[in-house]
């Protein structure tokens, strides 16, 4: 998600049209993560509130399901409608510190310092960085106008 802005920038890729679906996919894939590990991993309800709260790894990852559950929900026209684009926009800002709690959840589940997660949360932090860069030089070029 965070990546298909800088491609249309940098390499004229322009995946745009696809960035909802993606975002729906992620979403997918992250519910499914969580039923694995709730229904084949923990099984006992009365443990899985004591794992979020004992294990921080599983507590980020548990606020960075919640933060995509109102991206999921409002993922449609409708909702863009009814919220009005400015509201829908800033809502849609939970991506960026649900993709960061992920990063984390995924080095801290991996016990120790491991170069594949490290490389994730690197590439999340840089394509954060783009952003952020992408947003100071158009607000720069709207101030100049």
């Amino acid at each position: 998600m965070l990546a298909i802005t800088p491609l249309r920038n940098y390499t004229k890729i322009n995946l745009i049209k696809y960035r909802r679906a993606l975002g729906l996919l992620i979403f997918f894939y992250v519910s499914v993560h969580l039923a694995v590990w709730l229904f084949l991993d923990v099984q006992d309800p009365a443990a899985i509130w004591k794992d979020i709260v004992k294990r921080p790894y599983v507590t980020f990852g548990m606020i960075s399901f919640v933060a995509l559950i109102p991206l999921a929900i409002t993922s449609n026209n409708r909702s863009l409608r009814k919220l009005g684009p400015l509201v829908w926009r800033k809502l849609h800002m939970l991506t960026y510190p649900a993709i960061v709690l992920g990063g984390v959840h995924f080095v801290w589940l991996r016990k120790g310092w491991q170069v594949e997660p490290m490389l994730y949360l690197i590439v999340i932090l840089l394509l954060l960085a783009t952003r952020i860069k992408l947003r100071r030089r158009s607000s720069a070029v709207q101030v100049q106008q």
